[in-house]
Parts: structure tokens; C-alpha cells; sequence
């Protein structure tokens, strides 16, 4: 059986992977069979996924988020430290998997309409394997350094699709863009608005983001190998894949991070910073705030493209992370987490409310639902943020299937200033996204609903519990939901609503085909709200004393316990955090439950619910019944507005998206030039110089010790050899080996010392 739990993974990751491979290398001679290719293999995907996930929760149910199956290979072996690659298979990567293959199939059948016809058809699909291959091993990844590998080749991935016509230029030189644009169109910066910028933008902004989750990993690290040979830890085998999560788990709860100090920093501030680093990673890839920028742009790539891109690949990748290391994050990390997901909401959500790009509304839209998630998985609603991480996928990826289909019927064009009426020619498009609107805006009796507010619901639990800016994520989140209702009505108002605007291009509109429409009938069924609050697997549990009602020592001694039965979904009985106190733990035997403590903390939840959700249902109230003042009665002009003074400055600051880009672009940017070109003028004229003034230096002194060593060292040098050279050419001449010669000598010799002698001595 386990060994299921290894090659069901395993094929659910290479089958996408061997698909690309095959119209890489041979896609010239299957010409197009590549769709069919890339459609049949993720479709194999799909099946494996359910049938993982079957596996799963059979096997484990409830407990596989504390008790996942893991399985693990070495891969690199440094000082006794082995980092590992492997699959770790919960409900929550299992049903991950369902979601990325299933929405990947869908869209690649889609866009067997949507792309006909394009010189580079063939790559497109080499592409989209490629992106849910590096998705899916960031789903199935059992470590943190498998997480970030896989993490860049998602980035790959969207960076081939993001620029996939790289050949066009900027919107600035665009006449086809100019002739299409609305003509009150600010904003953005049309120089630097290109299939070929995007990628790069979405590139530099992702890898700031990945400096983060690097330094992030590196703390963890740091951390496992200090305590790897501490007595205390032996039993937690950190030689092993000290990145694992669950060996990360069982060392945190083990106090590991109290045993070292890094920068005078240890147990809960190390901690914490780590998450936070590591969070930046999420920030990053899930385009939340401050790096949110380059979402927006990704839209140059194909509509289908974008779709898989803000469902189910790359920016989940960032929500699914934070759902993987959330029992790493301590209560400062959840928070910094919580506050970057308000602010991101509510930003997104403004921006989003002056559009006039259809597709650029449903961007803003993703970076604000984003938000959401965090909100969520900061704010004590862990099920409820991987809830709605589910749920957006399916609505997010029809509505911009959707808004192809409004694209491709009006002649490419995307502003919804010139479209209207527009149900009576699709009527099949109308429908399903006017179900994705309901589903998105948290209607009740729809899929948001039930995830959407539960992440406000927990938030509000959470202020209620703690208080002071506790409350801002809250209070961020449920203006954003009014905010949501009306930008996504006003989408469907002007797209699909009144009378049309441009008769031409509402007279060549069109209903999509078979192939296209289908796939946004099942999406548009899968939002409905029964498959999420439903009791397909779950039942019922005791809510005063959930964690020990499992079992009866854990009761307290006389003391009358009231218990109050409650009913729990599928969502919240497969999906819990690792973190979760399960009855049977350790954690659980030494720590039983406060019977007067749960009841407390159920009652805060239950109120926390009820205020939330009435507060969003009438938050969407209020944004429906503007947006249907302003473009269906008409008795709210948009005109007479903007004669506000107020709502005209906000109006500016929202449709300039609040200066981001623009104070990226001609501030930061700029100035990080000049910056560069300050370190290359202090390299080129103070550091060069220098080292050329020691070079002249040394050269001068080089040329006096070149003639110092020519003319006296040498020339003394030179006089050994000459008075040796004499000597010997003297002592040589004497050796002519006649004895007439040597008797000579001798004589004239003697006679020389007799005359000195008798000089001497007269």
C-alpha cells in the first residue's frame, strides 16, 4: 500500500513533464497532435490525483494532515547532513493535485478554440505542461529546498507564458492597442507595457521576494544543523532532511529554536523572523503587497494562459506554501501575514473598482482574493483560507475563460465601455459568469460564501481574542467584500447588461463553441455552493469539547460537561493545520482541554460567524445596489460623482493604482540608476585611479630599481665575474706546461725577493 503513496505521486508529477518533453523535441512532426498530447496527459494527471486523494482519505482521513505519508530519497550529502527530494501526501496535496490537473485539463481543451490559429500552437501546450509540472512538485514537495527548486521553475514557467508573443511591442507603439483602448485610459505606463517587459518585471519582482524565502530556508537550516548533534535531539534524527517538514514540525515543538542564538536572536523572535523571510517568498509569487505590480501586467500572455495562472498555478503557489509552513509561523509571523493580506485586499479591490480592461478587472480582482487567503491563513482560519484557495480556483479560472470568450467574440477588444447587451448574443458565456460573479461576491447558497466568509469570520474571532490591530485585517477584509460586489457587478452590468455600445461589434458577437463552452459549464456547476458545505465526508462533532471527546479520561472530574452537537463540512473535517492538537497526541495527554475554555472559545466563534456574516451579506448588498444605481437605473451618475471632491481624488488615486507603478518606475527605478551609475563613477574615478596612481607608483619605483639593479648590482655582479674571469685567464697563461718556462719564472721570481730583501736590509 505505501508504496502507492510513491509512484501515484510520482505520476502525477512526470506525466506532465513527459507530455512537454514529447512536443519540445518531436512537435514539429506530430504537428497538431501536440493538443491532443498535452490534453491526454493531463488528464492522466487529473485521474491519478483522484484516485491519490481516495487513497488518502480512506487511509488516514481526518489525521493525515498530523500523520502524512512521506516518502524521501537522499539527493545531496554535505557533513553528514543528508538534504532529501521527496512526496509528502496529505488531503491537502491530494486535493491540491485534483485542483491543478483538473482546471489544466479544462483549460487546454479550451483552448483548443482559443488559440487556433497561432503560429506558435504547438509551444503553447509545451508550455502549459511545462507550468503545471513545476506546479504540481511545489504541491507534492515534502521539504523546503524541493519547494524552492520546483519554486523557480514556476517562475520559468510563467515567464515563458507571460512573454509568449514577446515579439509584439509596447502598447505605446501598439496601434491595434490604441485603436481598442478606452479613451479615458490612465495609469498605466504604456512605455513600459509589453508581452517582453511583463516577463521581465514579473522575473525582477519575483526575485526579491525569492531573496526572502533563500534567507528564510537558511535560517531553518542554520538552525537544524546547530542542534543536529545536541543530546536533546537525538531522537529527532536532523541529519536526515533537516529541511522535511515534518521533521520541521517535530523540532519546533521540540523547542529546537530556543537551543541556538543567531544574531543575539533565539527561540520565538528567530522563529518568527524565519517565517517572515519565508513568507516574503509568498509575497512575491502571490503578488501581495508591496510587490503586487507585475500581476497586472501578466495579462499580455494569453487569456488562457492568465486563467491557469491566477486559478490554480504560480500565485497559489504562494497561498499553498504559507497553508505547508503554517505550523512554523508563531503569532507575529500569522499576524504580518494577516496585515500584508488586508492591505493587499483592500489595495487590489480599489484599484480594481475604476477598470476598464476586462481582464485587467479580474487581475486586480485574483491580487485581492489573494489577500483574502492570507487574511485567512493569518487570522485563525486556516480551512477557511485553503477553502477559498480551492474555490477561487474554480471561479477565477472560468471568469477569465469567460472574459476570453467576450474578447475573442468582439474582435479582440477589451474594454467594456464599448461592449453592453451582450447576453442575448452568449447567452451561455452571460450565465457562467454571472455564476462566477455570485460565487466570487460570496452570495449565499455559492462557493465563497462558505469560504470567503469563514476567513472573515475567523478574523473577527481573532480581534475579539486579541484586540488592538487585530482588528484592521478584519475591519480591511469585509470593506473589500462591498468593494468585491461592486466592481465584479459593474463588470458583468457593462459587459453583458443595457443596451449596446458599439452596434458594430455587438453585431459580429458571437457564442463560443462546444469546446469552449462546456468547460465553462463545469466550472460554472462546481461553484455552487452545496459541493463545498456539503456532508459528503464528515459528520457531526462535539463543539464544546472538541479535542477530547474522543476520549473519556480526558474529561474533567466531577463536573457536569454541556456539550452542544454541531454539523462540520467535508472542508473543515479533511482540512486542518499540522498544527492542530488532535485527540491522541502527545501534546493532547499532557495537555488536556479546559472544558470552561472551549465553551468560551466556541461561543466567541459562533458570534464571530454570525456578525460576519451578516455584516458581508449586507456589505453585498450595498455593492450590488450601487453598481446597479450607477449602470442599470442610471440614478446614480458617474459624472455627477466625480464632481465630489473626495470621491474625485480617490477616483485619481485608485484609476493611478495608488502610485505604485509609477513610483516604481520613475522613482525607484530611476534612482537605482543613478545609484549604479554613482558606484560606477566612485569605481571609475576614485577606485581605478587609485589603483592606476599605485600603479604609476610602483612603476617609477620599478624603473629606479630596474636601474639600480642594471648598473650596480648587475655591474657588481658583472666585476666578481671579470676579476674572476682575469684571475683565471692569468692563472691559465702560467700553465704552458714547458719546463724552460716554469725554470724562468721560478729564477725571476727568486730574484725579484733577493733584491727586495737587500732593499730591505742593505
Amino acid at each position: 500500500m505505501d508504496s502507492i503513496y510513491f509512484w501515484v505521486p510520482a505520476g502525477i508529477l512526470l506525466t506532465p513533464l513527459l507530455a512537454f518533453a514529447i512536443i519540445l523535441f518531436f512537435g514539429k512532426w506530430l504537428d497538431k497532435l501536440a493538443d491532443k498530447i498535452a490534453i491526454l496527459a493531463m488528464l492522466s494527471s487529473f485521474v491519478l490525483s483522484v484516485s491519490l486523494f481516495a487513497c488518502c482519505v480512506a487511509d488516514r482521513g481526518a489525521t493525515a494532515a498530523s500523520n502524512p505519508i512521506v516518502t524521501s530519497f537522499s539527493w545531496i550529502t554535505l557533513g553528514g547532513i543528508d538534504l532529501q527530494m521527496g512526496f509528502l501526501v496529505d488531503n491537502l496535496s491530494s486535493f491540491m493535485c485534483m485542483i491543478v490537473t483538473g482546471l489544466a485539463t479544462l483549460v487546454l481543451i479550451y483552448s483548443i478554440f482559443y488559440m487556433e490559429g497561432d503560429s506558435m500552437y504547438r509551444r503553447y501546450f509545451g508550455f502549459m505542461c511545462f507550468f503545471c509540472f513545476a506546479m504540481l512538485g511545489i504541491v507534492l514537495s515534502n521539504n523546503l529546498l524541493m519547494t524552492y527548486v520546483f519554486w523557480e521553475l514556476v517562475g520559468l514557467g510563467s515567464y515563458f507564458l507571460i512573454g509568449f508573443w514577446f515579439y509584439k511591442p509596447p502598447v505605446a507603439k501598439d496601434h491595434h492597442y490604441q485603436e481598442l483602448k478606452a479613451s479615458y485610459a490612465t495609469g498605466i505606463d504604456e512605455r513600459y507595457l509589453s508581452p517582453a517587459h511583463a516577463q521581465k518585471k514579473g522575473f525582477v519582482m519575483n526575485r526579491i521576494g525569492d531573496f526572502g524565502f533563500a534567507i528564510g530556508i537558511a535560517l531553518f537550516l542554520t538552525v537544524m544543523i546547530a542542534v543536529a548533534d545536541l543530546p536533546g535531539t537525538k531522537g529527532l534524527n536532523l541529519h536526515n532532511g533537516p529541511l522535511n517538514f515534518t521533521t520541521l514540525y517535530a523540532a519546533k515543538n521540540a523547542g529546537v529554536f530556543n537551543l541556538v542564538e543567531i544574531l543575539g536572536m533565539k527561540g520565538t523572535t528567530l522563529l518568527t523572523l524565519a517565517g517572515m523571510f519565508t513568507f516574503m517568498g509568498a509575497m512575491g509569487k502571490s503578488a501581495q503587497f508591496p510587490l503586487h505590480t507585475w500581476l497586472p501586467d501578466a495579462m499580455q500572455g494569453p487569456t488562457t494562459g492568465s486563467s491557469i495562472i491566477h486559478a490554480a498555478t504560480m500565485v497559489a503557489a504562494g497561498v499553498y506554501m504559507v497553508a505547508r509552513i503554517h505550523p512554523l509561523l508563531t503569532d507575529g509571523s500569522l499576524f504580518f501575514v494577516a496585515m500584508i493580506g488586508g492591505i493587499t485586499a483592500f489595495l487590489a479591490a480599489t484599484m480594481a473598482l475604476v477598470q476598464w480592461d476586462i481582464k485587467a478587472v479580474l487581475a486586480y480582482s485574483t491580487i485581492s482574493q489573494l489577500g483574502y487567503m492570507m487574511i485567512g491563513l493569518g487570522g485563525n482560519a486556516y480551512t477557511a483560507g485553503v477553502a477559498h484557495l480551492f474555490t477561487h480556483a474554480i471561479f477565477k479560472c472560468m471568469l477569465f475563460l469567460c472574459a476570453g470568450s467576450v474578447i475573442h467574440a468582439c474582435h479582440h477588444l477589451q474594454d467594456m465601455n464599448r461592449m453592453g447587451g451582450l447576453r442575448h448574443k452568449m447567452p451561455w458565456t452571460h450565465r457562467s459568469m454571472l455564476i462566477g460573479t455570485l460565487a466570487i461576491t460570496g452570495v449565499p447558497l455559492f462557493s465563497a460564501f462558505y469560504s470567503k466568509d469563514a476567513i472573515l469570520a475567523g478574523s473577527l474571532a481573532r480581534a475579539f481574542e486579541m484586540g488592538t490591530l487585530h482588528w484592521l485585517p478584519f475591519i480591511l477584509g469585509m470593506v473589500t467584500a462591498g468593494l468585491t460586489a461592486f466592481y465584479m457587478f459593474r463588470l458583468i452590468f457593462m459587459t453583458f447588461y443595457g443596451e449596446p455600445r458599439d452596434q458594430h461589434i455587438y453585431e459580429h458577437a458571437h457564442e463560443s463553441p462546444a469546446v469552449a463552452t462546456v468547460p465553462l459549464m463545469i466550472l460554472a456547476t462546481l461553484c455552487l455552493g452545496f459541493w463545498w458545505s456539503g456532508h459528503l465526508i464528515g459528520g457531526d462533532i462535539l463543539a464544546v469539547k472538541p479535542l477530547a471527546s474522543a476520549t473519556a479520561e480526558f474529561e474533567p472530574k466531577g463536573e457536569e460537561v454541556e456539550t452542544t452537537t454541531v454539523t462540520k463540512g467535508w472542508l473543515d473535517t479533511l482540512f486542518v493545520s499540522p498544527a492542530t492538537v488532535l485527540p491522541g497526541t502527545p501534546q493532547a495527554q499532557t495537555n488536556p482541554p479546559n472544558a470552561a475554555e472551549l465553551r468560551e472559545h466556541h461561543e466567541t466563534h459562533h458570534k464571530a460567524h454570525t456578525i460576519a456574516s451578516i455584516l458581508s451579506v449586507l456589505m453585498v448588498i450595498a455593492g450590488f445596489g450601487v453598481a446597479w444605481m450607477m449602470y442599470i437605473s442610471r440614478s446614480l451618475q458617474p459624472d455627477s460623482l466625480l464632481s465630489i471632491a473626495p470621491l474625485n481624488g480617490a477616483y485619481v488615486l485608485f484609476s493611478q493604482l495608488w502610485f505604485f507603478d509609477r513610483l516604481y518606475q520613475d522613482g525607484i527605478v530611476p534612482a537605482w540608476k543613478k545609484f549604479n551609475s554613482a558606484c560606477w563613477w566612485f569605481d571609475a574615478n576614485i577606485v581605478d585611479r587609485t589603483v592606476d596612481s599605485t600603479a604609476t607608483i610602483v612603476k617609477f619605483w620599478s624603473r629606479g630599481a630596474r636601474s639600480v639593479d642594471n648598473w650596480v648590482v648587475d655591474k657588481i655582479v658583472d666585476m666578481f665575474g671579470w676579476v674572476t674571469m682575469v684571475a683565471g685567464q692569468t692563472s691559465r697563461s702560467l700553465q704552458v706546461g714547458k719546463i724552460q718556462f716554469y725554470v724562468c719564472v721560478t729564477f725571476g721570481v727568486a730574484a725579484i725577493l733577493l733584491l727586495g730583501l737587500m732593499l730591505a736590509f742593505p
